[in-house]
């Protein structure tokens, strides 16, 4: 499956989570995850990165500081 099939997969969870289904199921790293609203963050970070792959960004990780 494309990353833009993903996307379009995660983004009609992510929508069926917003309008009240109480669990959805889609392909996360090649397996089957269930998201529900307590982890609806998680399934929007898919989403940004799957847009990020799309669009040949690079996702930002964590900031960190020397001293």
């Amino acid at each position: 499956m494309s990353d833009s099939d993903l996307l379009i997969q995660a983004n009609a969870a992510l929508h069926a989570l917003v309008t009240g289904q109480q669990m959805v199921e889609c392909d996360y790293n090649g397996r089957r995850v269930k998201f529900t609203p307590s982890n609806i963050d998680a399934l929007r970070s898919y989403i940004a990165e799957l847009t990020a792959r799309i669009n040949n960004q690079r996702t930002r990780g964590a900031i960190g500081f020397i001293l």
